[in-house]
């Protein structure tokens, strides 16, 4: 009994915690110089801000980056096995991947979305499944995008337009910066299933059957991307090259 009341006693005895004001700099708990997130960071990943409102009218722009050290993406055995994961992940629960670009260190995806969500969940599913099969290629662990990805809504006809030139022809206009002048589409994209060009054949995307399981992009189903861009021209693969330059196939 007397221990209890002792114990008792000194509980009681205790100082009570104390809210400390801001001004209290150096002190635990109140401002400290150098705390927070770094100074810059954002320059280099993509803020945790609210992403921008998508709808089914809308189409997404999403770049999605891997950390450095890491093999180019654009050689045969990455290459492929990032377009089996577009094939299995092309069109689930409210998403749609449209058109992509593989460059060497980051992807490109058009894509379509019902709702933010399905967007989130759509990518977070190809970059998850992206990462574990090329680090099981790589035998290699840990992280592989370098960050959340980055998305951009587009909600008019000529946007639209830019946006598909933009990601087809990615690898042309990287080439044009060297002088030189990529011929015909790039075969590390969707261009082969794109039927917009003004100067090159392309296959027609089949819709269904066993066929349509076999490609790595699902037909658009947004009024944008299926006729609102092609009010702005078609698409020619020149429109990236230099106006004297090397030809390169």
């Amino acid at each position: 009994m007397a221990n209890r009341q002792t114990t008792t006693r000194k509980r009681r005895g205790r100082a009570q915690p104390r809210q400390l004001l801001l001004r209290a700099r150096g002190k635990r708990g109140g401002y400290r110089a150098g705390a927070g997130r770094p100074s810059g960071r954002s320059g280099h990943y993509v803020p945790h801000v609210p992403r921008p409102a998508v709808t089914r009218h809308n189409a997404v722009h999403v770049t999605l980056r891997v950390v450095e050290g890491v093999p180019s993406l654009r050689r045969h055995r990455p290459a492929e096995l990032v377009e089996n994961v577009f094939r299995a992940e092309r069109q689930s629960k409210g998403f749609r991947l449209v058109h992509y670009a593989i460059r060497s260190n980051h992807l490109h995806l058009v894509c379509e979305a019902d709702e933010q969500q399905a967007l989130s969940r759509g990518v977070q599913r190809l970059a998850s499944r992206i990462a574990r099969g090329l680090n099981c290629l790589l035998g290699r662990r840990g992280r592989y995008f370098r960050d959340r990805f980055h998305c951009c809504v587009v909600r008019s006809p000529r946007q639209a337009r830019n946006l598909l030139a933009y990601v087809l022809l990615n690898e042309h206009k990287d080439r044009a910066v060297q002088g030189v002048r990529l011929g015909g589409i790039d075969r590390y994209s969707s261009g082969v299933f794109f039927d917009g060009w003004a100067d090159s054949y392309a296959r027609s995307l089949p819709r269904d059957g066993p066929a349509a399981e076999q490609t790595p992009v699902t037909a658009p189903e947004s009024w944008l991307l299926r006729v609102g861009w092609r009010r702005h021209g078609l698409v020619r693969t020149t429109e990236k090259a230099p106006k004297t330059a090397t030809v390169v196939r």
